[in-house]
């Protein structure tokens, strides 16, 4: 005759020998719930999950051979007035490819197992039978009190959910004992376990209200740094009341002869230079012109180094040489095409300057804008996730089964 010892190891923890095997049982939970082995209440499932897959296993060893595609998976209830009794458990059985006729026989296998058990007839067992190349399909239940909670057959998520992942025709039926009751439909509103949980929802949100607050002061500064270079250029362009020539002087001739200068600098005839681009036009296109010939094209630079040899001639000649005279004469018109080309450059130099500004600001303002967009851009995505994701809610909905007697198998009248 089977026996088997209990020995206590510690306050609620034990260790149950069964004709030389041990294990560990818990009575007690730690801080999450669970238990560091299995309860008292979950070696009572396992118990009776376990004669079911021994019935199952034997039957087809006899019918066909060993099959590893078999498994037996169980989620129960724990009654809330009785913490340890189990008001109902929900067997599922994934079977190997079987004919029609050998599924209702392993059927009537599980039920003539279930009938035959030492369990209490309260007891309600629900019963789903799946091939195993479709038992992804499968309505599954996941109980926090579940002993089947964990592993690679566990449900993807805890708590008491229902997830359909295709299809919710492959029930059989639902065996209830020993009441003869029709299982109602089930519709559950929660979302399954491929749903994104609360706290990766909130980490995302959080990230989301970081990037509006930056994406935002980043716009706003670059509005406020373009706005502040271009105002300032503005102001100081138009407090030196620089003027183009007038629209009169675009002829043969005149300040802004068609032969030497572009279309550009013709367009802006007459108009004050209050901007960056008005400043380079004026800069490139009319000084630079005048500039050019002034010294046959040389520079300040140029020019400076022919005035500084020249003067080392003159200081070298006598004043009673008949070139002396020429010498001086050539000096000074070096000396007046430097002065022009220093104040020209510099002016030149100075507009450009204001250009370079300008652009700045004005990039500056661009970039404000495509800060903003995507400041918006988050802050959709953002609104989104706290007002339409975070209220989205999923219904599934199983058609009703006939219950089916535990004890006779069945359908009621």
């Amino acid at each position: 005759m089977p026996y088997l010892t209990v020995k206590i190891l510690k306050r609620g923890t034990f260790e149950v020998a069964v004709d030389g095997h041990s294990l560990v049982v818990e009575g007690t939970t730690d801080q999450t719930g669970r238990g560091a082995g299995p309860s008292p209440v979950d070696m009572m499932v396992v118990g009776l999950v376990t004669s079911v897959a021994a019935e199952i296993d034997g039957w087809l060893t006899r019918v066909s051979s060993f099959d590893p595609a078999l498994r037996v998976t169980a989620h129960y209830r724990v009654d809330s007035a009785q913490p340890r009794r189990v008001s109902s458990i929900d067997l599922t059985v994934i079977l190997p490819e079987l004919a029609a006729e050998r599924t209702a026989e392993a059927k009537g296998v599980i039920q003539r197992c279930l009938a035959g058990s030492t369990i209490p007839p309260s007891l309600e067992v629900g019963l789903t039978l799946v091939t195993a190349s479709r038992h992804r399909a499968v309505l599954r239940w996941a109980r926090t009190d579940s002993p089947f909670t964990r592993g690679p057959w566990a449900p993807s998520t805890r708590g008491r959910t229902a997830v359909v992942d295709r299809h919710v025709g492959l029930f059989t039926e639902f065996m209830s004992r020993p009441t003869l009751t029709q299982n109602k439909p089930l519709i559950e509103g929660t979302p399954g376990g491929d749903d994104m949980n609360s706290a990766i929802r909130w980490r995302i949100i959080s990230l989301q209200a970081a990037m509006v607050i930056v994406l935002t002061a980043a716009a706003g500064f670059a509005f406020y740094e373009g706005s502040f270079v271009t105002g300032m250029v503005r102001d100081e362009l138009t407090a030196q009341q620089v003027y183009f020539p007038p629209a009169s002087q675009i002829k043969a001739g005149g300040a802004l002869d068609p032969a030497e200068f572009s279309a550009e600098i013709r367009a802006q005839a007459g108009n004050q230079v209050i901007t960056g681009e008005q400043a380079r036009i004026y800069a490139n296109d009319f000084i630079n012109v005048h500039l050019a010939g002034v010294a046959k094209g040389q520079t300040y630079a140029q020019v400076s180094t022919t005035g500084q040899a020249l003067s080392a001639q003159i200081a070298a000649t006598s004043p009673t040489d008949p070139t002396y005279a020429s010498l001086q004469a050539q000096l000074a018109t070096l000396n007046g095409q430097k002065t022009t080309l220093f104040q020209g450059e510099m002016l030149r130099g100075t507009l450009l300057n204001s250009w370079g500004w300008w652009t700045l600001g004005v990039y500056a303002t661009y970039a404000g804008i495509g800060l903003l967009i995507a400041a918006l851009g988050v802050f959709g995505a953002l609104v989104f996730e706290l007002f339409v994701a975070a209220r989205k809610t999923e219904t599934y909905q199983v058609a009703p089964k006939i219950a089916v007697s535990a004890r006779s198998g069945q359908a009621p009248a």
